[in-house]
């Protein structure tokens, strides 16, 4: 799906229309979990969802 993503963003798609093209092309289980079991309001809150940064501190570097 990244990939799919990155080509829509590259065309000047708003994130939540490429968000919506993406759900169009579900098939399978993803696609009746989410027609059968997510409700209208999940889905308003999957749709309206932003991304957070939260900086931590990466402690790998100190492990190598």
């Amino acid at each position: 799906m990244t990939m799919a993503s990155n080509a829509y963003k590259v065309n000047n798609n708003t994130e939540l229309q490429i968000v919506k093209i993406l759900i169009s092309g579900f098939t399978g289980s993803l696609k009746g979990w989410w027609d059968s079991y997510v409700t209208p309001e999940e889905k308003e809150i999957i749709l309206n969802a932003k991304k957070t940064h939260i900086k931590k501190e990466i402690h790998l570097y100190y492990l190598i």
